[in-house]
């Protein structure tokens, strides 16, 4: 390209949604779309603020989500391995509906 912008996007636009402005001392939680006090954020020293994305509540709802979705498939993957004997490949069909009754 010659340094034309690109076609599919007006010149000028972001591509990213910026964040309403916050007051000092509080931080918007990306997951719940809210501002909160930075007491209610866990510490991240990767971020450039210094703390985390999501505040305390929405990241344990994550990490239960995760953790229930996990113990669902090792739960089908060990009644496949009972069904087919070790070694021998996996039918994943029950997996994947587990995986859409977990996201429903």
């Amino acid at each position: 390209m010659t340094g034309q912008p690109l076609p599919f996007r007006p010149k000028g636009t972001c591509m990213f949604k910026r964040k309403p402005p916050v007051a000092a001392g509080r931080k918007y939680c990306c997951a719940c779309k809210s501002a909160k006090p930075l007491a209610e954020f866990y510490r991240n020293r990767s971020q450039r603020d210094g703390y985390d994305s999501q505040c305390k509540g929405c990241r344990k709802v994550g990490a239960r989500c995760t953790r229930e979705r996990k113990a669902t498939l090792e739960a089908s993957f060990r009644r496949s391995q009972e069904r087919c004997g070790p070694g021998l490949t996996v039918d994943l069909a029950g997996v994947d509906a587990a995986l859409l009754e977990l996201a429903a």
